[in-house]
Parts: C-alpha cells; sequence; structure tokens
C-alpha cells in the first residue's frame, strides 16, 4: 500500500491529543505537536542582537546519495559521519568549535528519478571563526563516509536573521509522507536522534545562562555602589567647611573615586556580556576570576 496523507491519518486515527502514540516520525498527529515543541523550543528565546553578532551564518546539507548501496545503509553511513563530525569540534582549526553555534535536523526525501530515498542533515551554522570547507580533516572525514555537502550563506528575510533561521527550521522539521513510509515499512531510525543543537538553540540551557548573567550584573553593581557608599561616607566623616582648601581637596579626591568606580563597573559589566553572548557556559568560580 502506498502511504498518502489520507492514509496514513487512517492508520493513526486512534492518536489523538489525550493518548498520543509518539510515534512522531510516522505519524502526522504527533509529527505536528512534535515539530511545534521542538520550534518553540529552539526559537522563541531567540533574539536578534544573538544572531547578527556572528560573523558567518551558513545553511549546509550533508548528504548520502550513493545510488550503488541500500538505503539502510545510507542511513547508517551519514549517523556516523554526523556523530564524528560532532565529536572534531574538540580539535583545533576544524569547522565547529566549542564557540560555534548549531541546529541540526535530519530528513529522509524520496528521490522519483532513482526511486529512491536519500537521507540527508540540515545544519545551521554560526561562527565568528574564518571556516575553511577545504580542512584537510574535514575532508577526510566526507571521503570515509561517501558524503557530499551544499553550502549556502543565510541572508535576512523580512530585514531579520532570526525570520530566516526559523524558517529553515520550520522546514526541516515538517512532516513527511515518504518517510513515514519508509518508518513503517522497515522502522530505519527507530530510537535514533533526530536533532543535535548548541546552547543558543536550547531554551533551557540560555534561560540559565541569562539568570546567572544577571545575578552577576546584580552583584558587580551592589559591589561597586557599595564602595561608592563608602567613599561618601568617608568624605562627610572628614569633612570640614571651616577649612576651604581640606574642602576642595576631599570633594575632588570623591568624584575621582566615584569616576573610578563607575568606569570599572561598566568594563565588568561589558566583559560579563561579552562572555554570554559567545554563549560559553561560565560558572561562578570562572565569572569571580574575571
Amino acid at each position: 500500500m502506498y502511504y498518502t496523507q489520507k492514509n496514513i491519518k487512517k492508520q493513526y486515527k486512534n492518536c489523538t491529543p489525550f493518548n498520543r502514540c509518539n510515534n512522531y516520525k510516522s505519524c502526522p498527529h504527533c509529527s505536528t505537536a512534535y515539530r511545534k515543541r521542538e520550534f518553540s523550543k529552539a526559537t522563541k528565546h531567540l533574539h536578534e542582537n544573538d544572531i547578527k553578532q556572528y560573523k558567518n551564518k551558513y545553511y549546509i546539507v550533508f548528504t548520502s546519495n550513493d545510488l550503488k548501496i541500500s538505503t539502510y545503509e545510507k542511513n547508517k553511513y551519514i549517523d556516523l559521519f554526523m556523530t564524528e563530525f560532532l565529536a572534531k569540534k574538540r580539535n583545533k582549526n576544524f569547522i565547529i568549535n566549542k564557540s560555534s553555534q548549531y541546529f541540526i535536523t535530519k530528513e529522509i526525501s524520496y528521490n522519483k528519478k532513482y526511486d529512491d530515498y536519500n537521507p540527508h542533515y540540515n545544519f545551521i551554522l554560526l561562527s565568528n571563526d574564518i571556516i575553511d570547507f577545504e580542512n584537510k580533516q574535514f575532508k577526510r572525514l566526507l571521503e570515509n563516509y561517501n558524503i557530499k555537502f551544499h553550502i549556502e550563506k543565510i541572508y535576512k528575510s523580512d530585514n531579520s536573521y532570526k525570520k530566516s533561521i526559523e524558517k529553515i527550521i520550520n522546514y526541516s522539521l515538517k512532516f513527511d509522507e515518504n518517510r513515514a513510509r519508509l518508518e513503517n515499512d522497515i522502522s530505519i531510525s527507530k530510537y535514533k536522534r533526530n536533532i543535535y543543537k548548541s546552547d543558543l538553540f536550547n531554551s533551557e540551557k540560555y534561560a540559565n545562562l541569562r539568570k546567572r548573567l544577571c545575578i552577576h550584573i546584580q552583584a558587580t553593581k551592589e559591589h561597586y555602589n557599595n564602595k561608592i557608599k563608602q567613599a561618601k561616607s568617608i568624605l562627610k566623616r572628614n569633612l570640614n567647611k571651616k577649612h576651604k582648601k581640606r574642602y576642595i581637596i576631599l570633594l575632588k579626591s570623591y568624584h575621582k573615586k566615584v569616576k573610578y568606580y563607575n568606569s570599572v563597573k561598566a568594563r565588568h559589566i561589558k566583559r560579563l556580556k561579552d562572555r554570554f553572548r559567545l554563549k560559553k557556559l561560565i560558572y561562578f568560580d570562572s565569572l569571580s576570576k574575571a
């Protein structure tokens, strides 16, 4: 039986909002709920300024379309490629590193011309480093698993990078009848991950990081405001209006201290914000050393 949208819906008619089958790879109802949930998690907290700070914004598609091997083998090779690709971010001079941000989704499309399935990964990459696609490690990895890739720059949609990224994520999470057919036939990707994402696209980690930033900014403000209060109390204690020269000297030193503490406070907060923008998970110990 060929799986059309109507046939699939009939097959999963018992799946309701109150009794989900949780088969989001082949059930259209669960797939829609899953797409909305994951889309919200990845984009709800995103800000335009967070995306703008990255110099390089790419959309890459990794495909395994070797016609000589079966769909099962192609799927296996591309999964192995992706796990090794993400593991290499610890290496120096690789395409991605610890400061890179990415959102990766897996799709299995149907090729009518060859009557074959084509597993591929949609890859959104944000980075401040110069990306070298002629990298030896990267080329060797592509050759080992017979993977091809297509790359495009991400441009603004309606004068917004966020909207263009949202469109890509929404498209990559869409329900596909052909994949549903394949999953029903052989369960090609059962119990396997479909999404890989970094901290920027993880709402929980992002929220925790922002909380830490707010707490630390508040702590630095209180610290330097207390120092200004101390300087003011010293001025009041030692003030003697009968001696004009002494009054002017004390007042000048007080204003200098206030100016110095405010400038140090501003620099400290800027440094905290810069680190936050890089999306590195900075804990309280490392922040206190700044």
